[in-house]
């Protein structure tokens, strides 16, 4: 097993490369009022989510403060003001009929260093239910799980003709959602929370965080000290059905650094709060849970009866 230490080198240059590709993405200075359809990446570490329908997305830089309109295939149709961004959505709004394909949203929140893209297969299947379903990409490395909520509750505010919404999160995510659930954001007076998976969730905090130094924080993210110890009061237990879905192999688990079973960087002692509605174990790492089979069947049950398995409770 890697020393922590080597993972932090090896996750600090998968961040550093992730933001050189978002920089690279920049228009440069002399495009900057010539809209030509460009192909993007989505937005990696330094772009956040602001406005999102039927999968188009105005996103803001955390660097410079600029703005930019993607489309649902991540090609980039407008960008400046956020004005300018959200006249462009307007307009293809109409152009191309955007609209909610059902007005009960599952939004998808990943973890830290991961994008919407890690949700493909959940996505489809998700949709395949009847569900509009709304990925949301923010810059887990960059701010405070605080700010992670402001950006999240900015993108709820805006979501069109949706009534009801249901979330499932990765890691990170989970303690992100909390936060937003904590809060009585003004998003609450035209939707209506309804469940939560957290998949993978350090709602303990994490014992491989605290193995990190606190220099990293500087490469990783303010997210990463709150992580080390998930603060209760902060980020309560959410006052909607939630259910926890935790990777893991047996008694072991994956990572000798981690007392018990775990699935290479969580604890399954670590993901467990109290109020959940139905805990599962599934056999996983834990970079591949929205992508696990199991796990993934086990969500969309969730959301649709609050528990895992059929003849449950």
């Amino acid at each position: 097993m890697k020393s922590p230490k080597i993972l932090l080198a090896l996750l600090a240059c998968l961040i550093a490369g992730t933001a050189y590709i978002d920089l690279v993405e920049e228009p440069s200075q002399a495009s900057d009022n010539i809209n030509v359809p460009t192909g993007t990446f989505g937005g990696m570490q330094l772009w956040e989510d602001l406005r999102v329908l039927s999968g188009w997305r105005i996103q803001r830089n955390v660097v410079t403060g600029h703005h930019r309109l993607l489309d649902d295939g991540d090609i980039r149709r407008a960008w400046g003001s956020r004005d300018e961004c959200d006249r462009a959505l307007n307009s293809a709004r109409a152009a191309h009929n955007l609209k909610a394909s059902s007005d009960h949203a599952v939004v998808l929140l990943h973890g830290l260093g991961r994008t919407k893209s890690m949700y493909k297969s959940l996505a489809a299947r998700l949709e395949a239910e009847g569900y509009e379903v709304v990925t949301i990409n923010y810059p887990s490395t960059r701010r405070s799980i605080s700010a992670h909520a402001d950006q999240v509750e900015e993108v709820l505010g805006h979501l069109e003709g949706i009534t009801s919404v249901s979330f499932v999160t990765h890691s990170l995510g989970g303690i992100v959602m909390r936060a937003v659930l904590a809060r009585d954001g003004s998003w609450r007076q035209t939707l209506e929370p309804r469940r939560l998976v957290m998949m993978g969730p350090p709602n303990q905090g994490s014992v491989l965080a605290r193995e990190v130094p606190s220099a990293a924080d500087g490469i990783i993210g303010a997210s990463l000290d709150e992580l080390r110890n998930v603060n209760l009061a902060e980020f309560p237990a959410p006052a909607i059905e939630f259910g926890i879905i935790a990777g893991g192999r047996g008694q072991e688990g994956y990572n000798p650094l981690i007392p018990g079973n775990d699935d290479g960087v969580v604890a399954v002692s670590e993901t467990r709060l109290a109020g959940a509605s139905d805990f599962l174990v599934v056999d996983g790492l834990h970079s591949y849970l929205p992508s696990n089979e199991t796990a993934a069947t086990a969500a969309v049950h969730f959301l649709a009866h609050g528990q895992f398995r059929p003849g449950e409770g």
